[in-house]
């Protein structure tokens, strides 16, 4: 991996390694005349099998026209056929060169993919420290694991917080995955219901996300509760620092990152694209 390649960049990479995305990964190199290293990473929908994610490493003081032709090289017909058909996330290591990557790329896809501004995702890193300490519980309350029994209840709350009408077979899926294959939290009243009040997850790219906390157990802290022991769970079993990603029209949760000492990726630039079709 090169050296100057951005935290964001060796993050994403480390996920593919450790095998937390099930589904393939492709991780191209390229190098100019000068001796400088280029990479571009692709991350596939697990179950659409199409690429979700391109992640490109370019370092600062490269020359335009060696750029230029990383770019189309990497967007080139046999991987642009691969694009997902309804999302995809683009970053860019060098914020000198995004601008020409987005175009390169816009171009390359034939208009078919639109940027949509302004960016709808935040992306925060933890502290480089060790993970904080864990929070206590109000009386009454427990931390567990999440499992399988949860998935219609997750999914609903998942969809409900998208704004998708229903919960798909697709969506029961990815909740399954993420119970069953990654880390997962929720957070139980003791002699209540069986199911959590609260929960969160890891996604195959190691994001922590679903975080939800039911109406009537909120103002307790449990949110906080739940990041922290997923945070030092996650680094403690797994030797790998996640990270957050968030809408940006939500202030609670942006707040929530905030206040814990999270930042956000200094060095890249994240873009949503979206299906003309």
């Amino acid at each position: 991996m090169h050296p100057e390649a951005s935290p964001l960049f060796r993050l994403v990479h480390s996920y593919f390694l450790h095998g937390w995305n099930p589904g393939k990964s492709l991780l191209e190199s390229y190098q100019d005349i000068s001796g400088k290293e280029f990479h571009a990473l692709y991350g596939y929908n697990e179950y659409e099998e199409k690429i979700e994610t391109v992640c490109l490493s370019i370092p600062d003081d490269s020359d335009l026209r060696e750029v230029e032709k990383f770019a189309r090289q990497a967007f080139r017909s046999e991987i642009r056929s691969e694009f997902s058909c309804r999302f995809l996330f683009f970053i860019c290591q060098s914020n000198s060169f995004h601008d020409l990557c987005v175009t390169l790329m816009k171009e390359s896809v034939k208009e078919t993919l639109v940027l949509l501004e302004p960016p709808f995702f935040i992306m925060y890193f933890p502290p480089p420290t060790a993970p904080q300490p864990d929070i206590g519980l109000p009386g009454g309350y427990f931390l567990a694991p999440l499992n399988t029994d949860h998935i219609n209840q997750i999914a609903y709350y998942w969809a409900r917080d998208i704004n998708k009408e229903t919960v798909t077979d697709e969506l029961l899926a990815v909740v399954r995955s993420n119970i069953s294959e990654r880390p997962s939290a929720g957070i139980y009243v003791e002699g209540g219901p069986e199911n959590p009040v609260a929960w969160s997850v890891c996604y195959s790219s190691g994001s922590i996300g679903s975080l939800h906390v039911l109406e009537d157990y909120r103002g307790k802290k449990l949110a906080r509760a739940l990041m922290r022991h997923l945070v030092r769970k996650i680094v403690d079993c797994h030797g790998i620092s996640p990270y957050v990603v968030v809408y940006a029209d939500n202030p609670v949760s942006n707040g929530l990152c905030i206040s814990e000492g999270w930042t956000k990726q200094p060095m890249c630039y994240t873009r949503m694209f979206k299906s003309c079709q």
